[in-house]
């Protein structure tokens, strides 16, 4: 948000709910940021620096994630979509972190699973997070009409 000049008040409704800031709490802390020489960042700071700290948190994770699913699969990896409460907007802290993996050619989740087990709970461990993965070949991804596919495709975002 600290990147954006305007703000959609659904948008700011949502952050404000899950943050449990009220919509008085709210301007009061704009308008005392406004005096601030950084009053971009100080909203942000007064909510708690939640958003911000989360974000960074979860890039972190993930970026590290993409970085060995790249080494493990290679070209066969197609694309990682992150979906579930930690795609935006519905970002919680304690949820786990839910990502589907397409892969080229043929897939049989529980090998997928079997080869993957040991880097994520690794990864989950170090970070004190849960990840879970979903895989998908590449032709149902693009295929299935399933309420879960089509939730994914719509508002799951790419790694």
């Amino acid at each position: 948000m600290p990147n954006h000049s305007a703000i959609k008040a659904s948008t700011l409704r949502t952050i404000l709910t899950q943050a449990g800031i009220t919509r008085d709490d709210f301007l009061r802390a704009y308008e005392q940021s406004q005096s601030s020489p950084h009053r971009r960042f100080r909203v942000v700071a007064n909510w708690r620096g939640f958003f911000l700290m989360h974000a960074a948190r979860l890039d972190a994770i993930l970026r590290e994630f993409r970085d060995g699913l790249e080494r493990i699969y290679g070209s066969r990896l197609v694309r990682v979509v992150l979906f579930g409460s930690q795609a935006p907007p519905d970002a919680e802290p304690d949820s786990d972190i839910d990502v589907m993996l397409v892969l080229q050619g043929a897939v049989v989740p529980n090998r997928e699973t079997e080869r993957l087990s040991s880097f994520t709970s690794g990864l989950s461990l170090k970070h004190d997070a849960v990840i879970s993965c979903i895989y998908m070949s590449e032709e149902d991804f693009n295929s299935q009409q399933s309420p879960l596919m089509l939730n994914v495709r719509r508002e799951g975002v790419l790694v």
